[in-house]
């Protein structure tokens, strides 16, 4: 019996600093709601480069790496973004895919020319990362303005002399005409070279829905405004949901604590009761047993007849000494052995017995009662993993099919999938 308390109290021990660990441990974890957000990701199409915009809630580090032969320019942002995709129809950028990690966001640029020079700058107010993709360092990064034709030189007019009052005015003499040369069409503007010599080997001309050039659609994007970006929707990154989730789990841990411990606190007054209950009944029953019958203090001392008086008035006075064998032996009980009562010597080898193994059994009871909510709790657990997965699938198939009717209309999925965001 005492072993097996000594296990199950030893096992609740374990268990309160378990507890206790993990209440550590969700106080000093870094909250992930002090990691950094990226806002925003936008592209725009100038005439000498594509400009990307990082938008950010505070600077971070973030890096730049080559892959596929300088095809794919990969940008590692220590910050929380939302998957997306941009396309351009620039002569420098194919498009741009924005893929949420762990505790980062990468972006994958696709680029057309492997040869191509990125610029880099930082800007504080909003902090923002600018990349400039722009032509290669052996060809120009735009067309130089053709140089229009000097106009001919002409002569001012020679000085008219003043005549006389009396004279009559001469007539003005004509202005010279001066023939305006204009330069060639061809000078001025090239024209734009065809897209299937513009676009790398591996690009497919039929791909691009549009009737128009590259250069016609760059000359249309600069006559259109550019929009002011919109603030993009909190999706569950912002620091009162990770907060608000952080002190839930706190708050059940601390539940979990105060259930544990109330829980040993009732099984003690439990097993109190019980001990109380069995020893009242076995007092009860010691009481109801018939008792010993009486003996004289002194069993070996013989009793001695008290003596005869004569209480006449004029008697001598009565001899009132009393003679006592004082040599003989007294009989004096054990203060180290008493006496036991005969019910308690008889019920003590059957109660102890039972006792103990109804505590056994009551230890039995609570450690299988506590593996039994513990699986519930496993159980729990996985139903909502299950359930996030569940939710995570749904989401991915719907994706796939506005994907797919949009291509099966001719459309773009990207341009769906930024009407759905907005």
């Amino acid at each position: 019996m005492c072993r097996s308390r000594l296990g199950f109290a030893g096992t609740r021990t374990r268990r309160f600093w378990a507890w206790g660990l993990a209440c550590g441990w969700l106080l000093l974890a870094p909250c992930p709601a002090l990691a950094q957000e990226l806002r925003d990701v936008r592209m725009a199409d100038h005439p000498a480069f594509t400009r990307l915009v990082f938008e950010l809630d505070a600077l971070v580090d973030y890096g730049l790496e080559r892959e596929q032969a300088g095809r794919v320019l990969l940008v590692r942002v220590d910050a929380k973004g939302q998957a997306e995709i941009l396309r351009s129809w620039g002569p420098w950028v194919k498009r741009a895919t924005v893929e949420p990690l762990l505790d980062i966001t990468q972006v994958r640029v696709e680029l057309r020319d492997p040869g191509v020079t990125v610029r880099e700058e930082r800007l504080e107010a909003p902090p923002r990362i600018v990349l400039d993709v722009g032509a290669p360092a052996s060809v120009p990064s735009a067309a130089p303005e053709a140089i229009a034709a000097p106009a001919p030189r002409v002569d001012p007019p020679s000085p008219v002399p003043l005549a006389s009052p009396l004279a009559p005015p001469p007539s003005a003499a004509p202005r010279p005409k001066v023939a305006q040369v204009l330069p060639p069409p061809e000078a001025t503007r090239s024209a734009p070279a065809p897209l299937s010599q513009r676009l790398p080997p591996d690009e497919d001309p039929e791909r691009i829905h549009d009737p128009y050039s590259i250069a016609t659609q760059l000359s249309d994007a600069e006559r259109m405004p550019v929009p002011v970006p919109m603030a993009t929707e909190d999706r569950g990154n912002s620091l009162l949901g990770y907060g608000v989730f952080a002190a839930l789990l706190l708050a059940a841990a601390l539940l979990g604590v105060f259930v544990s411990r109330s829980r040993r606190a009732d099984r003690m007054a439990r097993r109190a009761e019980i001990t109380r209950r069995v020893l009242s009944q076995a007092g009860s029953r010691a009481q109801s047993l018939p008792a010993e019958p009486l003996q004289p203090a002194g069993g070996d001392v013989p009793v001695q007849p008290a003596p005869t008086r004569d209480d006449a008035p004029g008697s001598p006075p009565a001899d009132l000494s009393l003679d006592s064998p004082i040599d003989a032996p007294r009989t004096v009980v054990s203060e180290d052995r008493p006496r036991e009562s005969e019910a308690y010597r008889r019920d003590a080898g059957e109660i102890d017995p039972r006792l103990e193994a109804l505590e056994l059994r009551v230890d039995a009871l609570e450690f299988a009662l506590e593996r039994a909510l513990e699986g519930r709790e496993r159980l729990n657990a996985q139903l909502v993993a299950q359930a996030e997965e569940l939710r995570v699938q749904r989401a991915a198939i719907a994706r796939t099919q506005r994907a797919l009717r949009s291509l099966a209309q001719g459309r773009d999925p990207g341009h769906d999938e930024e009407a759905l965001r907005d």
